[in-house]
């Protein structure tokens, strides 16, 4: 049971690998998310499994209801559906943080022991390592032509990756802000190369305008193209673990400017979309979301509780983006620094060889 982009692309995906190889049968059910880019249903097919949902709450509800599995393992989205579908079967988590209803799970499964430390008052909970970086080497075995790379090949100049995100209208919003910054670096660095790494669900119609602003976008796996960059752009999310988990430094941007295309769920996203006083409601709560988070936006810093990769929040400027980046190149080791400690942070805790997909597997399999 999943929702988001991240949560569909990084945990399910290497989830599900892992279990049809085991041989058994797997039902993808996909719930509503005020994240969702729209094109979770048409990705997710691309798994090899039965694909249903997502449906409006109420058909949801009917149709969970009827459903008969073996066992439950929700990934992202409200645990209230998945102790619907599971009745009388075990249900099982995965989460990096607390939600809600996790005491009703037999096992909760977390990344981290930071991460462990704040799923409080469930009881059951154990560490296993990170889904994402099991996603990142599934990346590997994607077929690649070397040529779509060809924009970094031999190049001995600065390389700067853009994520520009995993829904349209974000990327919308994006592609003015990155072309500014390209300008001012390639005014800076003369000589420069930029590249995009484009969502797996992003349309490849999108692809030909990036290409006519000259931003070179690619259409490949992130364990492909993020260690071949020097210094990544992006935004909050899981993508931050896959820059930790690749050793590739950068910037982590949460511009206001784009606050309207930031949803906020539940109840809370319901109040801020009032007439008049909406946006000013969602910068409430968006800032209280970030003052929980003790300031940082990004995972590796936020695991480490230190600086890591370099954030802006805030007011956010072309030029106060192109600044941080020229700032980080100016100082490369500093660059090298951090790339060690973030694989550093990436092993922590491993004990074993097994992949965190497989320790999940192992566990529920033990019961």
């Amino acid at each position: 049971m999943c929702n988001a982009p991240g949560e569909l692309w990084g945990w399910a995906r290497p989830i599900i690998h892992e279990l049809k190889k085991r041989g058994h049968e797997v039902l993808l059910w996909l719930l509503n998310c005020p994240y969702a880019s729209g094109r979770e249903r048409e990705v997710a097919l691309r798994f090899g499994c039965e694909v249903v949902g997502p449906f409006n709450p109420l058909l949801a509800y009917g149709r969970i209801s009827r459903e008969k599995v073996d066992y439950v393992i929700q990934l992202g989205g409200d645990v209230f559906w998945g102790k619907l579908l599971a009745k009388k079967t075990p249900l099982f988590c995965y989460t990096y943080g607390f939600k809600n209803g996790l005491k009703a799970c037999q096992t909760v499964f977390t990344a981290y022991e930071k991460m462990k430390c704040e799923i409080r008052n469930t009881g059951n909970v154990h560490v296993i390592g990170d889904l994402v970086k099991d996603a990142l080497k599934l990346d590997l075995n994607q077929k690649t032509k070397q040529e779509e790379i060809e924009v970094w090949k031999n190049y001995s100049g600065n390389r700067v990756l853009f994520l520009p995100g995993s829904r349209e209208n974000i990327r919308q919003k994006s592609l003015p802000l990155i072309l500014e910054i390209a300008k001012i670096l390639t005014e800076e660095w003369g000589n420069f190369k930029p590249a995009v790494l484009f969502s797996p669900f992003a349309e490849d119609s999108e692809l030909e305008l990036w290409k006519k602003s000259g931003l070179n976008p690619l259409r490949l796996g992130a364990g492909i193209v993020m260690p071949e960059a020097d210094y990544i752009v992006t935004q909050p999310g899981t993508n931050t673990l896959e820059m930790m988990h690749c050793g590739t430094a950068g910037l982590v941007m949460a511009p206001l400017s784009f606050l309207n295309e930031i949803p906020v769920s539940g109840i809370g996203g319901l109040i801020t979309k009032a007439p008049l006083i909406g946006l000013k409601l969602k910068r409430f709560v968006l800032q209280r979301k970030l003052s929980r988070l003790k300031g940082y936006v990004s995972w590796p810093n936020r695991l480490e509780n230190m600086s890591l990769l370099d954030e802006l929040v805030g007011d956010v400027s072309p030029y106060d983006a192109a600044r941080e980046i020229i700032k980080a190149f100016s100082d490369k080791g500093r660059l090298m620094s951090v790339r060690n400690k973030l694989f550093d942070l990436s092993r922590c805790g491993e004990d074993s060889e097994r992949d965190a997909s497989e320790k999940l597997c192992d566990f529920i399999k033990a019961l």
